[in-house]
């Protein structure tokens, strides 16, 4: 059976704000991305955006062989992020799938190839239980007030949530779809259903991401987690081997 490799990078925020340090890989960005960069009010929020934007084109540009500086990204219809078709190189029968993901403190991508990928990382902090009627399926709500343990229904409403939004965004529709129009797996295992292949970790302690990647096709697909520096993102760029590849515990 042919093998799919998913590559899943995150990349943890400093605590401080590093914006004045960070601002010169603006260049990076193209007119539409430095308007949003630029609308952004709250300094926090400019670093993620801009992080993103600075790991996934560095890491496009590695895959298309090009300068990151030469890296375009297109919008479907619901915002949705793909790259320019035109600098799709002939071995590419398909454009590359990515998807991006920040919250309070991290940023995460998906990168793979002939199927398509959403992401969704959440930080966990709260009892947000009272929101599961309006996005969660009565099978899912119950799954969630079975747990015996407050700490145990926060990590089922985190691993669920986070596969439904994984799902709405490897569609490509992000809310366009309503959470209530389908369920995900319930469990740590099986991270599969008919239609998605889920995989779920913690980056660190406070967070959880979950990745759905449509199966389009028969394979074996094989979930690799990398951990990027922050300072070195900035400062260096992504080069072969400077990441940390490791192992992470599924929930």
């Amino acid at each position: 059976m042919k093998q799919s490799l998913i590559q899943v990078y995150w990349v943890a925020l400093p605590d401080e704000n590093p914006l004045e340090q960070i601002r010169h890989r603006s260049d990076l960005l193209d007119p539409e991305e430095m308007t949003t960069f630029q609308r952004y009010r709250v300094p926090f929020k400019k670093v993620e955006f801009l992080t993103g934007r600075v790991l996934i084109k560095e890491l496009l540009g590695r895959v298309l062989r090009i300068p990151a500086e030469r890296v375009r990204l297109r919008k479907n219809e619901y915002g949705k992020l793909f790259v320019h078709h035109a600098l799709l190189p002939p071995e590419y029968q398909r454009a590359i799938s990515f998807n991006l993901s920040h919250t309070d403190g991290m940023v995460v991508c998906v990168l793979a190839l002939e199927e398509e990928a959403g992401i969704d990382v959440e930080k966990i902090a709260g009892d947000h239980l009272n929101v599961m009627p309006q996005v969660f399926t009565p099978a899912e709500i119950d799954y969630v007030e079975a747990m015996d343990r407050p700490d145990r229904k926060q990590e089922a409403f985190y691993r669920i949530w986070t596969r439904k939004e994984a799902v709405m965004k490897a569609e490509g529709m992000g809310f366009s779809l309503p959470p209530l129009s389908f369920s995900v797996p319930l469990m740590e295992q099986p991270e599969e259903d008919e239609t998605y292949s889920f995989d779920t970790f913690q980056p660190l302690r406070s967070y959880l991401v979950s990745v759905a990647i449509k199966k389009d096709m028969p394979a074996k697909r094989l979930f690799f987690k990398h951990n990027i520096d922050f300072s070195t993102l900035f400062e260096k760029g992504i080069r072969s081997g400077q990441y940390k590849e490791a192992s992470y515990p599924n929930l």
